[in-house]
């Protein structure tokens, strides 16, 4: 029997349809609203390291949520309450008993009573609920018409034998489903306020937001919002050995700063104090756009970590720090998916790229280029860093307990507590480092030849600094059972080719930068000689534990000994590459003797013959 499709006339299936749409959309956001704001990527025994330092941060993250999704989330759930108690309140109606039609409830009687118990339990009900009785009372009507039904279907012996069996009187029914519509929407009287509402929709709204989708997208150049005007910008100004400061410079010609920027002349002046209150001032502008002068400015108030709040006569620092963040959270995405690719991809500048990355390095670790790396570990300020103090996180993690307290600790710094020295020396250990193994992809008897592609592959293994300086420590040793020490660690952590779908790398340490990053690493592939670039940069996202990078390139035609070298760099923390080269022998591809081509040839000539006279024979 086929189905129907009618309207709800009671309108109640659309609330059953936006319960389910509520649902789909509640479930995932009340998870991700009771997920902590900012996950933490956590060394082994880290303790609270990570969490004590980045509290300003993870308030920032949940401030810049925005209260127009926190007021849709709530408004939601007040929709959701509304539409439960609406649909409870139907489905307890009397109209809601429609859809489970029961004459023996509706007569209070038992299944299989019989007809004289039906008779009476009718007139009774009917001496209590007939609408003479009740002077025409809706309700009561109802009540009654649903009595009258239930008398009929049990006393007439083929309604009752349907409703037995099917479920209903009149027999066996046809599936019926209803178009969840609200009841306003098929009422005859507003008919013509719902064409002129669809007209709107349909004919005018989604052809301009299609429209303006189409003309936003034509304006940037990547999903991260970079205008197309400023990768020409970047194209224009690009050169090779370009210094951080001229890098800043150029990034601060962004267009897309131009409508962030809206300064009032009396903050334009509390730019100046900002400027004023540099320990060395900057080089002369040569852009001489006005908001870039502001851009610059406060970007090197974030890398010197100036305090806004400090400097007095500013007009509105509040603002100041606001438009600060927006600025250094969006250079972040014009570095790299802006600046990077023109110099390394376009241009194919290795001190610039280079140059690139530690600018982005100081932007995530809110450093200064001349200042010390250990500024990225927590309670280390800038007046604890004498002659005493190592020169980079790996010294100071080689150092002693001892050696540590006795630096910290001194007459010139400020004492530390037990649990600061604990998360500061935890968080060192902590950061990471990287085991590099080269190979090569070959296919061909292992040689390579002459203008033939050469894959190179690049292992790379995810290490904290603690167990690097301990392989390090134990190769650097004289004796042989360092060496054999060293070789026995490196075997117990082999290399294991993990696949890690859409696995993305562990959050980046870093509490002054606005935003939630990911750990990422650029491999280049350079010549020894000259160091220029084989290849484009790759940047690596997926690196939780160990991954693999794959470099195609063509063999020299030169048939000799090649060297080329491989640097890898963290864009996320300040640190140096680390390098390793790599030797491959190119030889030329001997070509096959006469003797054995004439020999090939007999042998294909005596295999023709045999094969005709063997079809002569068959015919």
């Amino acid at each position: 029997m086929a189905g129907q499709n009618l309207f709800d006339t009671e309108g109640i299936t659309s609330y059953y349809f936006l319960l389910s749409a509520l649902l789909v959309y509640l479930v995932p956001a009340t998870y991700y609203k009771l997920k902590p704001a900012y996950s933490y990527a956590k060394p082994k025994n880290s303790g609270q390291a990570f969490i004590k330092v980045c509290l300003r941060k993870v308030n920032y993250i949940k401030a810049r949520e925005g209260s127009l999704r926190t007021l849709l989330y709530f408004a939601s759930l007040l929709l959701l309450c509304l539409t439960t108690w609406k649909i409870y309140k139907y489905d307890t109606s009397v109209a809601g008993e429609d859809f489970l039609f029961n004459p023996y409830d509706i007569l209070g009687l038992e299944m299989g009573a019989s007809t004289r118990e039906v008779k009476n339990a009718y007139r009774k009900l009917s001496k209590l609920y007939h609408p003479d009785v009740h002077g025409g009372d809706n309700t009561t009507e109802t009540i009654f018409f649903k009595i009258v039904q239930a008398y009929k279907a049990l006393t007439d012996e083929k309604a009752r034998e349907n409703w037995e069996k099917y479920g209903h009187p009149d027999g066996p029914q046809a599936a019926v489903s209803f178009y969840a519509v609200p009841q306003w929407l098929v009422e005859q009287e507003n008919r013509y306020i719902v064409l002129g509402v669809y007209f709107l929709l349909f004919m005018v709204l989604l052809p301009f937001i299609a429209a303006s989708k189409w003309w936003e997208a034509g304006k940037y150049i990547s999903s991260h919002k970079v205008l197309r005007h400023s990768v020409v910008a970047f194209y224009t100004y690009a050169r090779e050995n370009m210094p951080i400061s001229e890098l800043i410079e150029t990034l601060s010609a962004s267009l897309e700063f131009a409508s962030m920027i809206s300064l009032k002349a009396l903050e334009q002046k509390s730019i100046e104090l900002i400027e004023k209150s540099f320990p060395q001032p900057p080089d002369s502008l040569k852009i001489n756009a006005a908001y870039c002068r502001t851009v610059r400015v406060l970007l090197y108030a974030y890398f010197y970590r100036i305090d806004l709040d400090n400097i007095k006569g500013l007009v509105n620092p509040e603002k100041l720090k606001e438009l600060q963040m927006k600025i250094v959270a969006k250079s972040s995405d014009l570095i790299l998916h802006g600046m990077l690719p023109t110099l390394g991809f376009g241009k194919c500048y290795v001190e610039s790229t280079l140059n690139c990355i530690k600018l982005h390095q100081m932007l995530l670790q809110g450093v200064h280029e001349t200042a010390s790396p250990l500024l990225m570990l927590p309670h280390i300020r800038k007046e604890m860093l004498d002659d005493r103090a190592p020169p980079t996180i790996a010294a100071f993690v080689f150092m002693s307990p001892a050696e540590k307290k006795s630096w910290l600790n001194n007459k010139n710094n400020p004492l530390l507590t037990s649990t600061q020295f604990e998360e500061t020396c935890t968080l060192s250990e902590g950061m990471p480092a990287l085991l590099i193994n080269l190979k090569l992809g070959l296919y061909d008897n292992d040689k390579v030849y002459a203008e033939s592609t050469v894959s190179l592959i690049v292992e790379l293994q995810r290490v904290t600094t603690k167990e690097h300086a301990e392989i390090q420590s134990r190769k650097s040793s004289l004796s042989p059972e360092g060496c054999a020490g060293a070789e026995s660690y490196v075997e117990d952590r082999p290399y294991k080719r993990t696949k890690h779908f859409g696995h993305l790398s562990p959050p980046v340490h870093c509490p002054r930068f606005p935003l939630q990053k990911n750990e990422g690493w650029w491999a280049l592939l350079l010549k020894a000689k000259d160091k220029k670039l084989l290849l484009p940069p790759k940047r690596i996202e997926n690196l939780v534990a160990s991954t693999e990078v794959l470099f195609a390139f063509k063999a020299p035609r030169r048939p000799q000994l090649h060297q080329v070298e491989v640097w890898i760099i963290s864009d996320s923390y300040v640190m140096s590459p680390q390098r390793q080269s790599f030797s491959y022998e190119v030889v030329s591809k001997k070509k096959a003797p006469k003797e054995a081509v004439e020999e090939d040839t007999e042998e294909e000539k005596a295999s023709s013959s045999e094969e005709s006279a063997l079809e002569s024979d068959s015919d």
